[in-house]
């Protein structure tokens, strides 16, 4: 009875603390939401809302080509870009990339999530619903 017991809380500990976002990864600015570009950028946000499904693991956001983090569920990612046509994807998913193009002074805002049937894993969403999310999520680090 014992083994099953610890069996049991074993799992539970793992289930809520394996996805944890390590501390190294958390943004100096956490807390701080701007979503109001530089003079001659746009901005970019990508969040993987905190949900079951795909629960497991950091997924990896690529912009143009180059991997610019990862996130676990409950995080997000802001940076400012330079107005043009840009593509997010997941260099571990074999996806059709999200195309998009980026004007001055605007901000993008996409939701990570498992495309089920081979198609984008960034969906666009609103401003409003991102900040409600930004919020009560935690911002990650960039890779540069």
């Amino acid at each position: 009875m014992d083994k099953i017991c610890f069996s049991i809380l074993f799992l539970i500990v793992t289930m809520l603390t394996g996805c944890a976002t390590p501390q190294a990864l958390i943004h100096p600015q956490q807390g701080v939401i701007d979503l109001k570009p530089s003079q001659g950028k746009a901005s970019l946000v990508v969040i993987r809302e905190a949900m079951f499904k795909g629960s497991f693991g950091n997924w990896s956001v690529s912009f143009d080509g180059r991997e610019v983090s990862r996130l676990s569920t409950g995080n997000y990612l802001f940076m400012e870009i330079e107005p043009g046509k840009h593509s997010l994807s997941n260099i571990s998913f074999v996806e059709v990339p999200t195309i998009f193009t980026a004007e001055e002074g605007q901000t993008y805002c996409f939701n990570y999530d498992i495309p089920l049937s081979g198609g984008n894993a960034f969906e666009s969403m609103s401003e409003s619903d991102a900040l409600v999310l930004m919020k009560k999520y935690v911002r990650v680090r960039l890779f540069f």
